[in-house]
Parts: C-alpha cells; sequence; structure tokens
C-alpha cells in the first residue's frame, strides 16, 4: 500500500477495497459499507481539507444539497461527514464507465453524444434551480452504465476557498480544457460556466479533444478568452458556438436549452468549412482538429476596404462618387417570398458580379415590394441578432439580403469585425475590389444590388463634404449595405453580401444604403467591438479588427 493508496484498510464504517480514480481533490475507491452492508464509491479527500473551517462548512452544505436533489442522472450521495479526521462522501457505485474513458478509445457518433449531453444538461438544471453550481463539468465526472444511462458525478463540494490548483499543473489541466472563459478573469462561477463546460465536453465526444486542446495551460486559456469556437464538421456547429460564448448572458437560458438547440442541429447539415473533421467511426487514436475558420486574403482586404471607405467619406468626401447601378440581369428564381405580391411594388435590377462566386445565388424578383418590415435573425459566435428590415427605405437591397439568407452557404462562418471607429463590418468574402493580388473568387451571391441611397436621415446642419453634398447623419443600430459605386470606378465585387452595423452616429453624404435597423442583440455588437482594431497606419481610424465574431447562419421572418 503507498501513502495515497488506501486500498484494503478501514475507515469509519467502510471497508476500503480498490483505488478506482484520483484526482486533485482526493481519491475514490470501490468500498463496503459495514454498517448497512451494501457496496459504494467511497470518495476520500485529502486530509489537510478537514482543517479548513470555510471548506468544511461549505463541504457539508453542498453535500445536504446534491443529497436532496434526486435527479436520476445524479449520482445519488448516501452519506457524508468526516471520520478519522477525514472528510468522506459516500455514493452509489455506478457499474460502467466514464465519459473519459469512452473518449480515450476514440469519438462518440453524434446522436449519441447528443444523448449524453442531454442527460447532464437535465441533471446540470436541475441542480441550478436549486443554487447549486457544478463547477468541472468535465467527461471524468460524467459516468455511463452499461446501458448508456449518463450520471454526473464530483459536484462542486471540492473546491476550497483558497484552492490554488491554478498553478498545479497535474491536478488543473483536466479542468482548464473544459473551463469557461469568464472564470479566468473574474471568478465567476454562474450557471452558465456548466454549460460552458458542457459544450466542451460534446466538441470532445465529436473530434476527440476539447475545443482549445488540452496541453499547454496559457495556450488552453488563451483560446477560451480569445479564439473563435471551432467546428465539429456536423450541424451542431450552431448550438456549439452559442454555448461556448465568451460572454456569458451570450449563451443558453438553461443547458436544456443548449442540449435541445444541438439535438435540433443534427438534423440539419453542417455549416460549410474547409477539412471539416470525420466524426461518425471510431479512431484509434485522437484527431487532430482542423483550426477556426480564418478569413481568407479577400475577406480580410473586405473588411479594410470597407474601413477605409468609410473613412473617406467621413474625412475627405471628394475621394467618392456615387452612382446607381446600371444594366440589368433576368429574374430566375424568387428568393424573397414574392411571386404575389400585394401592395405597390418597384423594378430593382441585379446585374452580374465581375468576381466568380463561390455560393452562387438565383437573383430575386424584378419587382420588389416598397411595404413592410420582415426580421432577419443573425446567429453569431457570440449571440444573436435581430435586425428589422425596411422595405420602403431600400426595397431592392431587403430583398438582396433576404435571397442570400434564405438561399444559405453565404454568411456561414464568415467574419464581423471592427474596422474603424465607427462600424463593425460582415464581410462576406466579396467586399473589396478585385486586384491581381487578390483572388478573384468570392464568397459572394454572384450578382449585385443598386444603390438605395437614403432620403429622409437627419441633415447635419451646416456640413457638406468636398463635392458639396448636404452630409446627413447615419444613427447607431443602423444596418448598411455595400454596394457598386462606393468607390470611383471599383466594382465592390460580391454586392449584396456584405454589410455593416453602425456603432456610433456617422455624419456622412447618404453613401450607403440603409436596409434596417438593430431591434435586438445590440449588446453583441457592442461586445464584438470592444477588441479593437489595428489602424492601417499610424493615427488611422480603420484597420484590421483585432476579433472577428463569425456569422453561423441567418434566418428571416
Amino acid at each position: 500500500m503507498t501513502p495515497a493508496d488506501r486500498s484494503g484498510t478501514v475507515l469509519g464504517d467502510y471497508r476500503v477495497d480498490e483505488l478506482l480514480g484520483r484526482g486533485g481533490m482526493g481519491e475514490v475507491y470501490r468500498a463496503f459499507d459495514l454498517r448497512r452492508r451494501r457496496v459504494v464509491a467511497l470518495k476520500v479527500l485529502p486530509p489537510e481539507l478537514a482543517s479548513d473551517a470555510a471548506f468544511r462548512d461549505r463541504f457539508v452544505r453542498e453535500s445536504r444539497i446534491v443529497a436532496s436533489l434526486g435527479d436520476p442522472h445524479i449520482v445519488p450521495i448516501h452519506d457524508w461527514g468526516e471520520t478519522d479526521g477525514t472528510l468522506f462522501i459516500d455514493m452509489r457505485l455506478v457499474d460502467g464507465e466514464s465519459l473519459g474513458d469512452r473518449l480515450r478509445r476514440g469519438v462518440v457518433a453524434p446522436a449519441d453524444a447528443i444523448d449524453v449531453v442531454s442527460q447532464v444538461a437535465g441533471a446540470l438544471d436541475h441542480a441550478h434551480e436549486a443554487g447549486l453550481v457544478h463547477r468541472d463539468v468535465k467527461p471524468d465526472n460524467i459516468l455511463l452504465d452499461r446501458n448508456g444511462f449518463a450520471y454526473l458525478v464530483d459536484f462542486g463540494i471540492a473546491r476550497s476557498d483558497s484552492d490554488t490548483r491554478l498553478t498545479q499543473t497535474g491536478a488543473m489541466i483536466g479542468s482548464i480544457a473544459y473551463m469557461a472563459p469568464e472564470r479566468f478573469d473574474r471568478g465567476a462561477t454562474g450557471p452558465s460556466v456548466d454549460q460552458y463546460s458542457l459544450a466542451c465536453v460534446l466538441v470532445e465526444c465529436l473530434t476527440g479533444r476539447p475545443p482549445y486542446g488540452s496541453g499547454e495551460i496559457a495556450v488552453t486559456m488563451r483560446g477560451h478568452l480569445f479564439d473563435a469556437p471551432p467546428m465539429t464538421g456536423t450541424g451542431v456547429d450552431p448550438a456549439v458556438a452559442r454555448g461556448l460564448a465568451k460572454e456569458p448572458g451570450h449563451r443558453f437560458p438553461t443547458c436544456r436549452a443548449f442540449a435541445a438547440a444541438a439535438r435540433t442541429g443534427l438534423g440539419r447539415p453542417a455549416v460549410s468549412s474547409p477539412g471539416p473533421v470525420p466524426v461518425t467511426a471510431p479512431i484509434a487514436s485522437p484527431p487532430r482538429v482542423s483550426p477556426p475558420p480564418r478569413r481568407g486574403r479577400t475577406g480580410v482586404v473586405a473588411l479594410c476596404v470597407a474601413g477605409a471607405v468609410l473613412a473617406a467619406s467621413i474625412g475627405v468626401g471628394g475621394y467618392l462618387l456615387s452612382r446607381g447601378s446600371d444594366g440589368s440581369r433576368g429574374s430566375t428564381t424568387a428568393q424573397s417570398g414574392t411571386s404575389e405580391i400585394d401592395g405597390p411594388t418597384t423594378a430593382c435590377t441585379y446585374p452580374a458580379a465581375s468576381t466568380r462566386a463561390i455560393h452562387t445565388v438565383p437573383t430575386p424578383d424584378a419587382r420588389q415590394p416598397t411595404s413592410g418590415t420582415p426580421t432577419l435573425h443573425l446567429t453569431t459566435s457570440e449571440g444573436d441578432i435581430d435586425v428589422r428590415l425596411d422595405r420602403s427605405s431600400a426595397p431592392c437591397n431587403v430583398a438582396a439580403v433576404i435571397a442570400v439568407s434564405r438561399a444559405g452557404g453565404v454568411y456561414d462562418m464568415q467574419g464581423c469585425g471592427r474596422s474603424s471607429d465607427y462600424i463593425l463590418v460582415c464581410a462576406a468574402g466579396g467586399a473589396g475590389p478585385t486586384t491581381p493580388d487578390i483572388q478573384a473568387d468570392v464568397e459572394g451571391p454572384g450578382w449585385t444590388s443598386p444603390n438605395e441611397l437614403p432620403t429622409d436621415l437627419p441633415v447635419a446642419a451646416g456640413k457638406v463634404d468636398g463635392l458639396g453634398r448636404q452630409q446627413v447623419t447615419y444613427p447607431r443600430g443602423a444596418v448598411l449595405i455595400t454596394n457598386p459605386g462606393a468607390q470611383a470606378a471599383r466594382d465592390v465585387a460580391a454586392g449584396s453580401s456584405s454589410f455593416f452595423f453602425v456603432i456610433k452616429p456617422i455624419i456622412t453624404a447618404p453613401l450607403y444604403s440603409m436596409i434596417g435597423e438593430v431591434v435586438s442583440g445590440m449588446s453583441v455588437v457592442d461586445d464584438a467591438v470592444r477588441s479593437g482594431f489595428q489602424p492601417a497606419f499610424p493615427g488611422a481610424y480603420f484597420g484590421m479588427p483585432n476579433t472577428m465574431p463569425n456569422l453561423l447562419g441567418s434566418s428571416v421572418s
């Protein structure tokens, strides 16, 4: 018997038979309760914790709460207390293995992974309703019996206020891989930290590794704090991205809601991404997960160009020309739901773009209604945004956005980034001009939409640009679209696939079509811009954003 192994000894009423597992907060043994005559799982905590008064109080309080929960997916606690100067917890012994053991044999089939996550989600919500946060959801704390029934074990009872495991590599590395970012910078432990950890578990089930790795601590922490959520190559990616949102308020309201969204997503096609990781067949060793999608060179230029265009319109003005679209293209398939239109309409033209589109989208109808306010629902990696579109101000561009949204593929995994003091640009690859060193293939619809410059914005009294045009104010929360002609003698390549949110009011000539305004989720936009940007040159107020939240999908209602 080693000093850390109590096998073959007696502890109070328990005959300690076999060491089942060891962690930073003690050991778990197969034991026999001599008084009640039953086999149990006995967790024995480190002896020094018995002398920590604050820990002892919380240990008793939280043990009592866990014992009272009664959820079928929480391992029942039979007893707890102190004997021979050692704190212990007596629990039901589950005949099976941990999810961690299962994952060491390879990835889990998506349907099975969702089933496990759903069971654990219910257990977590039950605990949250009782005021208890687990704080250490990970595969090793999820037990599976021989029938696939999942049990959640090892609640936050084993956490001392003086716990310094962040500096203890061996003890903490398993938990850091599943730890919500707010726990690093604020130490927060609200219910949403468990949802974040559960999303990490789902990623590991589907890919074979936690979302941000489990190796070097600094690298893993940086991933939690700054990196975009990884993709699993399945339809659950939008749910995972929201569950892994950096801000707690952007996650799902409950763990059950997260699990339900993941289950719903399982029946949908995977969000397009390069080289998705196979997740259906077991593998001998954990795969290397494809890194989160990065913006291609065209997309990077798109964001810089959008910022530069806006900078010029605000600061110089004379360098910009505004023109309507020319040419026309025959309508093919109605994508904007206007095949049966009641009320007044207007003629719209959608000329072909000068670039090759990766995702071609049928053009909208040639006639579009001039009234109505549909809602564009945007799902991002940091939360949801709802935009109320206004057909009366830009009917052709609203139809373009609806067509692109309903077609799918164009907005998937496209980056949004603050490229100036005034805007958050969501670029689908084609907002920038085509030049010899920029490849012409872009993630746009293959056609452009016309300028529909606003005529009813507040006038900025006494302000005109270099061409003598009266300047107006675009309000905070306005959503503008990038059209051809934003730059003199340049075609904004893909058209209709790039738009931007106004962070703070813009005073400029009316150069941008305004398609609507944010009605919900402006906090998501605000959070996205806080990381700042790298100025294009010293003193510039546009440039490359430091972080790029991803658009995961969209819908219109």
